[in-house]
């Protein structure tokens, strides 16, 4: 399991925002629903990214899943539920995007539309948690 520290924007803000992501849970688009709802037996766990491959292709929630039909395929229900930048972005100019959406979710992606991870901020909208395996400032 990775080693997750707390970091506030100011901290993180001129790092590339690939480095404060968590890679966290996903799920293969290929899956069932009925599968995918195992991905939400933590209650931390808002959204989980929905992936073909490497690829990103939306996400699912609670409401999502709670209300899809079990043996429906995952690629049938997942959306475009979190705002999303490119791997390459200032953290400070990201974390702004999701100020402007009012989320505390971003899906970072390569320009190739891999999945790169997800940002996670606290309830607090200070607070990050990231992987610390990612950042190069604390290796």
């Amino acid at each position: 399991m990775a080693t997750m520290v707390h970091l506030t924007r100011t901290e993180v803000a001129e790092l590339p925002v690939s480095e404060i992501t968590i890679t966290g849970k996903t799920v293969q688009a290929g899956v069932t629903v009925d599968d995918a709802r195992r991905a939400f037996a933590s209650s931390a766990v808002q959204v989980v990214p929905v992936l073909e491959g490497a690829r990103y292709l939306g996400a699912v929630d609670r409401g999502t899943i709670e209300a899809a039909d079990g043996g429906a395929a995952l690629s049938s229900v997942a959306q475009a539920l979190v705002p999303q930048v490119l791997e390459g972005e200032r953290a400070g100019d990201a974390l702004a995007a999701l100020d402007a959406h009012g989320a505390t979710r971003l899906v970072v992606v390569g320009e190739d539309g891999r999945y790169v991870g997800i940002v996670c901020l606290r309830g607090d909208r200070e607070r990050l948690c990231i992987d610390a395996a990612r950042l190069r400032v604390l290796a």
